[in-house]
């Protein structure tokens, strides 16, 4: 019984961390969101003027939080396609599965029973590893976002500083 608890286990730590990976989305989001609203203000003050500077910073702010954008919704929901995690069949049909084989075992030698506790076990290997790989990936994309979200931040302050001693808005 060691085992089955040992896999399901994993199994379950695998289920909360989607879970708190969908959840860790938010902050994100909301600094998202200050850097647009501040992109806009920037863009605002920066209106008719040429320099050269200046406008490269806003392009590059903009591309950094496109990318971010994307890296963040592709961890949250895959883009449209959403994810695949495993679980295990409905109730029923695991209610369906263990009396065949009570059935099956009963028509056959000692050696040749299967065990429902190893169709169990060897259910969730295979979930736990799908999961698991799901969950990789999204924390990934969400690390590569949160990356691009302070490169953001930096270059928005900077360009912020820049734009400010030039033209005196404080």
């Amino acid at each position: 019984m060691e085992n089955f608890n040992f896999y399901k286990e994993l199994f379950e730590k695998e289920l909360s961390r989607k879970v708190e990976i969908e959840n860790s989305v938010n902050i994100p989001i909301g600094i998202l969101t200050l850097l647009i609203s501040s992109v806009f203000f920037l863009n605002k003050n920066i209106y008719g003027k040429t320099d050269f500077l200046i406008k490269i910073g806003m392009v590059l702010i903009v591309i950094s939080i496109t990318l971010s954008f994307v890296f963040l919704t592709k961890s949250f929901n895959n883009f449209f396609k959403g994810f695949k995690y495993k679980n295990l069949p409905d109730t029923i049909e695991l209610r369906n599965y263990q009396l065949k084989l009570n059935e099956y075992n009963s028509q056959v030698k000692k050696d040749e029973k299967e065990s429902f506790k190893n169709y169990l076990i060897d259910n969730y290997i295979q979930m736990t590893d799908n999961n698991l790989k799901i969950n990789r990936k999204r924390l990934y994309d969400l690390f590569i976002s949160k990356t691009f979200i302070i490169i953001s931040i930096i270059l928005t302050m900077i360009l912020g500083i820049i734009i400010i001693s030039k033209n005196n808005i404080l």
